[in-house]
Parts: C-alpha cells; sequence; structure tokens
C-alpha cells in the first residue's frame, strides 16, 4: 500500500451535555488534502472567519447516537467538525486539526493517527472499538 493511500486520522470528540462519542474517523486521502486546503485558502484570500460544508464521519458508537447535521469547519490552516445525535441538537464537536499535521501524516508511512489532548487513551478507544466491531 502507498504511503498517500487512503489512511484514517481519529479525532477526539467532545460535547457539553450528556453523553456523546469519544471521536471520529476521517479518512484522509490526497484528494481530501487537496479539498481541505482549497477550502482553507479561500477562507485567507476572502478575509472569512471560516468556511462550512456537510461531511459524513464514522463517529464511535453511531449506532447509539446516530449523528446528524456533520459539517467541516475549515478556518485558515485547520479544521474541525461539528454534528449532534439524532433527536437532539446538542452539538458535539472534535478536536481541530492544523492542516500541515495532516499532511505530515499523509506523507507518512503510518495509516492510523490520532488528534486529541491525550492521544494515547483515543488509540486505545479506538482500538476497543475496533475490537468490538470485529467480534460482532
Amino acid at each position: 500500500m502507498s504511503s498517500r493511500s487512503c489512511k484514517k486520522a481519529v479525532l477526539e470528540a467532545s460535547g457539553r451535555f450528556g453523553d456523546c462519542p469519544a471521536f471520529a474517523v476521517l479518512e484522509v486521502t490526497p484528494e481530501f488534502l487537496r479539498h481541505v486546503r482549497r477550502r482553507s485558502l479561500l477562507v485567507e484570500t476572502h478575509g472569512l472567519a471560516f468556511a462550512l460544508e456537510y461531511h459524513a464521519l464514522d463517529w464511535e458508537r453511531n449506532d447509539i447516537f446516530e449523528m446528524r447535521g456533520e459539517m467541516m469547519w475549515v478556518r485558515s490552516g485547520s479544521f474541525f467538525f461539528r454534528g449532534h445525535p439524532k433527536h437532539s441538537r446538542r452539538e458535539v464537536e472534535t478536536w481541530c486539526v492544523l492542516i500541515a499535521e495532516l499532511e505530515q501524516f499523509l506523507d507518512s508511512n503510518s495509516q492510523v493517527t490520532f488528534f486529541g489532548r491525550n492521544t494515547a487513551m483515543l488509540a486505545e478507544q479506538y482500538n476497543q472499538s475496533v475490537e468490538r466491531k470485529d467480534a460482532a
């Protein structure tokens, strides 16, 4: 597998109220990176605070939360995602990722990377989730 093929970035997620997914998984491809860079350039060029667009993610425990309204918020040099569980308006937000860090990951030999406060704990949660899916 080429180092620039589809990879996974696991983004820490948090919400202010109640139970929510602990993370979301983003498929990272060269095409996605180019798209995010173009959106970031648009924000910079036009002096915008951010650019918004719909983007579905693979959220942890989505069978329970059924996340809706998923939007990618692109700022100058970074992006994050927001969504909410079905039948709720409680927002869940992912960790903000620097585009430069995502580019470094895409150029690396790693197939999965983690973005968040405690990446070791995030990796453990992600691996447990994968094991649960594999066992089902």
